[in-house]
């Protein structure tokens, strides 16, 4: 990776607006086009390998996705701000800011949303399937 640009080029991009690297590497860019379009493809592959069946978890997760995208960036800020002043490791950091954040919006998620108006906006109207009617009825 190249270095990160200095507090004078980013001062003269500000004013001048243009914001053009100085130098840019071909092979670079090449070598992080095919990372890219290769790790995509991976995660695609392992989503349809392992996730490619039902699962009440997948299921939760993928309904509390939403919720959780649309309050990230400010249960993420609040939980960042504070830790950005402390002697934690950058990973540690990483970690309990990610943590906390999915933490709270699963949280958030079950008691302020699921069972609410919101859920229904988010999610639509919850639906009984044949699995969960099966379950539902005891066997004589």
């Amino acid at each position: 990776m190249p270095p990160s640009p200095s507090l004078e080029a980013v001062i003269r991009a500000a004013n001048t607006g243009v914001t053009t690297p100085e130098h840019i590497d071909i092979k670079v860019v090449i070598a992080q086009s095919i990372a890219i379009v290769t790790w995509t493809g991976v995660a695609f592959l392992a989503g349809y390998k392992w996730l490619n069946q039902f699962s009440q978890l997948n299921k939760y997760v993928s309904d509390a996705s939403y919720w959780i995208y649309l309050i990230h960036v400010p249960v993420l800020m609040y939980i960042q701000f504070p830790l950005s002043n402390t002697t934690l490791s950058p990973l540690l950091k990483m970690l309990v800011a990610v943590s906390a954040t999915i933490a709270l919006g699963l949280l958030s998620y079950q008691l302020l949303v699921r069972h609410t108006l919101i859920g229904v906006l988010l999610n639509g109207k919850r639906v009984k399937t044949a699995r969960s009617q099966q379950q539902a009825t005891p066997v004589s």
